[in-house]
């Protein structure tokens, strides 16, 4: 859906057209059998090519969830399609519904450790259920063949984007110890369902990471005043789409939802684009600036790997507030520029293999691994990573933390000490002697190792010295949380109804 398709104002407009969405309004109860009346609609949050979004108030539970409504033609392919967006979360929330789709594939099977602690840093899906506009709820698995029924999927409310977060900001970017928070959350994430649940995101970037609003209380407390105080709108999908966002990547509630909150709880949302990591079948679809060498070179025998450059662009973005990979004016680089970019930001060579074995390994790569096109005025924004960082003057002189980079801002999350122990280095980690640009340029280029096959997994970088510190401490040492990364016992709060 364009620009001229998009609607705003009234949440209460229909728009069961030619696009296949549902017709629904606000103030409308829907549900699925046996329970018709399960959710009251509230306000529609967004309209795309694929779905609605709309806010609603759980009847049953006194508790809010956003609801994305596909249309009917993505509702036709949900239960069909293996890698569809569906069966991902079922993964996610430990099982892969193969009891009730005959045709599923054994690749998929995957059996959580569901006391993770990853497992709460990931978004939570309630229910999936079946519904029509002519017709009550009915059961998912049996009814989804009609014509008439759009499949609904029920996720809890969260907050606004990591990009939103850094936006609150000034300059546009967050302080290291908020990144090393995020990121020790994420990695937490990306172990779990890389290790875990055996998937592979595919499309990790700052708009796709999610704040959770708070406590069970606080988020009713918050949504209710925002009801109350706010005009419902529609935001246009042509704008979320601007740097790749996707229907549910999106932030589906205001940024003021997030103020006052104790500390930083963040979530990995939007799996539509996601692969198994066994047997990957479809090429990621994922932002150019967050593209790893694999993924520009057209590698086929990609995996978990990806996501674990894309967390680095990521992290070095949040730190910045720039994208590494994307010319001074913020357009997209060429594929020959981006391969050129990537070995001058790194200082690393490109491997044989991911010249020999790729669909565009030729076309850009000379017999031994060199861009066959250099274009000079690059070569101006070119340097190594602590080279970029330095740029940026996130660090004084001494390397030290600069005063702009960790002042308080009128983003009102608390700051916690950071007094507590961290997890012991890794083989891999620079000392504790270095420089914090040093060792902030050293972590970033861990995760942007060239070789695929070399990069660590993200496990091994939560072992990492750098993630010492932060808004707040893991409270055990690098053994334990090695341990329950793998083999957990804690309760992962607020991942069950």
């Amino acid at each position: 859906m364009g620009n001229g398709d998009s609607k705003e104002g009234n949440s209460d407009c229909n728009s069961d057209d030619e696009s296949g969405h549902i017709s629904v309004t606000a103030g409308q109860y829907i549900g699925p059998e046996p329970r018709p009346k399960a959710y009251r609609l509230e306000r529609k949050l967004y309209i795309g090519s694929r779905s609605s979004v709309w806010l609603a108030y759980g009847t049953e539970h006194g508790d809010y969830s956003v609801l994305e409504m596909m249309n009917n033609a993505i509702s036709e392919k949900v239960f069909e399609d293996e890698d569809s967006e569906l069966f991902f979360h079922l993964a996610l929330n430990g099982g892969d519904g193969s009891d009730k789709h005959e045709d599923h594939d054994a690749r998929q099977h995957h059996t959580p450790n569901l006391e993770h602690l990853g497992r709460q840093h990931c978004v939570q899906l309630n229910e999936v259920f079946s519904y029509s506009s002519l017709i009550s709820g009915k059961n998912l698995y049996n009814d989804h063949n009609n014509a008439d029924n759009h499949v609904v999927f029920s996720f809890e409310a969260l907050g606004p984007t990591l990009d939103d977060l850094r936006q609150t900001f000034v300059p546009a970017r967050l302080p290291i110890s908020y990144v090393k928070t995020i990121a020790k959350q994420v990695l937490l994430a990306l172990d779990y369902i890389h290790e875990e649940c055996g998937i592979v995101h595919c499309n990790l970037t700052p708009q796709h990471v999610l704040l959770k609003i708070g406590s069970h209380e606080k988020t009713n407390q918050m949504i209710e005043s925002w009801l109350k105080s706010k005009e419902s709108s529609i935001v246009s999908e042509s704008r979320k789409r601007k740097r790749g966002k996707t229907v549910f990547g999106s932030s589906p509630l205001p940024k003021d939802l997030v103020f006052d909150i104790d500390d930083i709880h963040v979530k990995l949302i939007d799996f539509n684009h996601g692969n198994w990591r066994d047997a990957p079948s479809r090429y990621p679809n994922m932002p150019q600036e967050y593209q790893p060498p694999e993924m520009v070179l057209k590698y086929r025998d990609f995996g978990t790997e990806v996501d674990i450059w894309s967390f680095g662009c990521m992290c070095y973005e949040l730190l910045t507030g720039k994208a590494l990979f994307k010319y001074p004016d913020g357009k997209s680089l060429t594929q020959v520029d981006h391969i050129n970019r990537i070995i001058a930001h790194t200082q690393q060579n490109i491997p044989q293999y991911l010249r020999d074995e790729t669909l565009k390994g030729e076309v850009l790569l000379t017999d031994d691994c060199k861009p066959r096109f250099t274009d000079p005025s690059m070569m101006d924004h070119n340097g190594d990573l602590k080279e970029c960082l330095r740029k940026h003057k996130i660090f004084d002189e001494g390397d030290e933390l600069s005063s702009s980079s960790s002042s308080s801002t009128t983003f009102s999350l608390s700051t916690l000490s950071a007094s507590s122990p961290s997890p012991s280095s890794s083989p891999e980690s620079k000392p504790e002697t270095m420089g914090e640009l040093e060792r902030t340029a050293a972590f970033i280029q861990r995760c942007l190792t060239v070789d695929p096959r070399l990069r660590p997994s993200a496990v091994e970088l939560l072992e990492d010295s750098w993630l010492k510190g932060g808004l707040y401490q893991h409270r055990r040492n690098s053994s334990y949380l090695h341990h329950h990364t793998r083999m957990g016992s804690m309760d992962p709060a607020g991942m069950s109804r």
